[in-house]
């Protein structure tokens, strides 16, 4: 698990989330370069979802993760990227 690259996106506000297996987390602490994150849903769906990260390099490595009570939300995943898209005329 120790070579899986989290991509990093920014909220409304500008803060940093990662996207860990299609989750989006919020940073919780840290120590070190060690990272602690939390669902961003742990308070409207009462997730226990959790994971931690080691920043080498100004990219965070996944480390550990604990499972979630939800489904993935794919349309939360990357909402940055979305003023970059090209549809194509023939669809």
């Amino acid at each position: 698990m120790n070579n899986i690259i989290c991509k990093a996106v920014f909220s409304t506000h500008n803060k940093v989330k990662l996207n860990i297996h299609g989750y989006l987390m919020v940073k919780n602490k840290n120590r070190g370069n060690l990272y602690y994150w939390y669902c961003e849903k742990q308070n409207l769906l009462k997730s226990y979802g959790r994971a931690t990260t080691k920043l080498i390099e100004d990219q965070h490595y996944l480390q550990k993760t604990s499972d979630h009570n939800h489904v993935a939300d794919a349309s939360r995943v990357n909402p940055t990227s979305l003023e970059n898209l090209t549809i194509p005329e023939n669809i």
